[in-house]
């Protein structure tokens, strides 16, 4: 998948925070990668159509499970007036408009259930997000619940094309928030999160106690990246903690 471009080359940047970002470009990387993961030699000769079939959910999730990567969450579908607040929320975030293309993500929502966490996502269940019920307390808390997965599902997309950092690379990290075991592409995108939901509260022009928060919260996971030891990171991951470092100074 060209290895040796620069991801600003390759997609233009960084979900959320570059505008020059392509997200056409990285899902149609996203799809080659699952087609040659699916079909081997076959992925060449796939028409446009099965192409796109690869970047629906419940295809994607298909193709992990047979890579055995896939996780198991606890779920259950979400009911007509939770799957309406979603959509509500999304079209919030839509306002910003260069965000209009990311929201757009095939994504299935499902409902969080028997699971301490109020909104989760993960690289084992692609294109996924789940919502506890505790995520639909109000309608601002639910904006943040939603971009933050939706962020998150962006960055796996990166990972599938490409590595942020050396599968045998034993460093672990504990996040500012004292969240212990994080490995450092867990370190970025805890980082992306972060400086996604500061642009979109600064958007809004509120939630200054929350920007303070999200601020300090962001400078404590750059400081984690810039000690990280040499090795730790690819060159990707190095040039995707070098820009999250530049939205510290923003912050």
């Amino acid at each position: 998948m060209g290895s040796h471009l620069t991801l600003a080359a390759m997609i233009g940047g960084v979900p959320f925070l570059d505008p020059s970002f392509r997200p056409g470009a990285l899902l149609a990387a996203v799809a080659v990668v699952r087609a040659r993961a699916a079909h081997g030699d076959g992925a060449e000769s796939l028409p446009g159509d099965a192409l796109r079939a690869l970047l629906r959910p419940s295809v994607a999730l298909e193709l992990r499970v047979t890579q055995g990567l896939a996780r198991r969450i606890p779920n259950a579908p979400l009911s007509e007036a939770r799957a309406a607040q979603v959509e509500v929320a999304m079209a919030r975030l839509a306002t910003l408009p260069s965000w209009r293309p990311l929201l757009e993500l095939p994504l299935a929502v499902r409902g969080l259930v028997d699971h301490p966490a109020t909104s989760c996502s993960c690289y084992g269940v692609p294109q996924h997000i789940f919502l506890s019920e505790s995520a639909f307390d109000d309608a601002v808390g639910l904006e943040e619940y939603v971009l933050h997965e939706v962020c998150h599902n962006w960055m796996y997309c990166i990972e599938e094309i490409r590595v942020l950092h050396p599968a045998e690379f034993p460093g672990r990290y504990t996040l500012p928030t004292g969240t212990a075991g994080r490995n450092p592409t867990e370190v970025i995108g805890a980082a992306h999160v972060a400086s996604t939901l500061i642009r979109w509260y600064r958007h809004q022009n509120g939630q200054p106690e929350r920007v303070r928060d999200l601020s300090r919260y962001l400078a404590g996971c750059i400081e984690l990246l810039e000690g990280m030891p040499p090795g730790a990171l690819t060159a990707t991951g190095v040039e995707v903690a070098e820009r999250l470092a530049n939205e510290r100074v923003i912050g």
